[in-house]
């Protein structure tokens, strides 16, 4: 059994669990797209994921600008997300993406992370942490 096959059955398992037990909650995801002719933001349709949502205020860290970003919530989503195909974005995820919690609280990505599948290059799952 290998290192990868483990870690996928064991989110798997937690998502399973969680679900049986009324944890998790939906979110929508709005992926950036680009600009319209009138340069406002394009998003693609909203989706809704089922996730474990952690509310409350703190703050990560920024690499690239060297800052602390507020954030109102962390997200995680117990499955791989697939990319969008849009020009200019970071995928699957882009810091332009809108995220909308339980309640309506939205705001957009501050920053993600995962742990990579070595044989798809997709992340097992996702931590999402919501900017104000």
């Amino acid at each position: 059994m290998s290192l990868a096959s483990v870690i996928s059955g064991g989110v798997a398992t937690i998502k399973g669990v969680l679900s049986r037990g009324d944890v998790l909650e939906d979110i929508t995801l709005e992926r950036w797209t680009g600009y319209d002719s009138s340069g406002d933001e394009t998003f693609a349709t909203a989706e809704t994921y089922s996730v474990f949502v952690e509310l409350g205020a703190g703050h990560v860290w920024d690499e690239m600008n060297q800052t602390q970003i507020p954030t109102i919530a962390k997200v995680i989503v117990l499955e791989p997300l697939t990319d969008n195909g849009a020009d200019d974005r970071t995928e699957p995820l882009d810091p332009r993406d809108k995220i909308t919690l339980p309640g309506g609280a939205s705001g957009p990505i501050a920053k993600f992370a995962g742990v990579v599948d070595g044989s798809t290059g997709s992340p097992y799952m996702f931590e999402i942490w919501v900017g104000k």
